[in-house]
């Protein structure tokens, strides 16, 4: 009595877990990484995919600057 108003709490001794138990833990953690690791596949896809996307736009872009520095400099040379 004295300890329960000390604040004491009963905690009983914790038992060991069973080999079922620790079969059962790891299957649930290995499906668990499992979801996460097609998770990263997915993003790593989509990014792959991104990548290859902006690099055309920015290929594109590199051409159309250079037919516009062809024009620019040929109405330059008229103009002189």
């Amino acid at each position: 009595m004295r300890r329960a108003r000390d604040g004491y709490a009963y905690q009983p001794i914790p038992r060991p877990p069973t080999d079922d138990v620790l079969e059962h833990e790891n299957e649930r953690m290995a499906e668990e990484l499992s979801g996460k690791i097609n998770s990263l596949k997915h993003m790593s896809i989509e990014i792959g995919n991104e990548v290859r996307y902006q690099d055309q736009i920015l290929r594109n872009l590199d051409d159309d600057v250079d037919r516009s520095s062809g024009f620019l400099g040929k109405t330059m040379s008229r103009f002189r």
